[in-house]
């Protein structure tokens, strides 16, 4: 999958594995690291509004996405 002309309104890097995640207007994507296609970040994300994303470097294992009215979430890293 491709970013094509959607809007990513944040971006953060796993400093552990370089895989790079977009939070995007359709909900949250991950670029692993070495390959060029984009897919959906995890199962049970929803494909919404997604302004924030924030990886917990102590709280290994955890990104957390706030949402455009349904809450805040929390997707387990690899």
């Amino acid at each position: 999958m491709t970013l094509g002309d959607q809007p990513v309104n944040h971006l953060v890097r796993d400093a552990k594995t370089g895989d790079l995640y977009t939070a995007t207007d359709f909900g949250v994507l991950v670029l692993a690291h070495g390959s060029s296609h984009w897919r959906e970040a995890g199962e049970g994300l929803p494909t919404l509004l997604t302004p924030f994303l924030e990886i917990l470097p102590e709280q290994r294992g955890c990104c957390f996405a706030g949402t455009h009215g349904r809450g805040a979430w929390y997707l387990r890293l690899p």
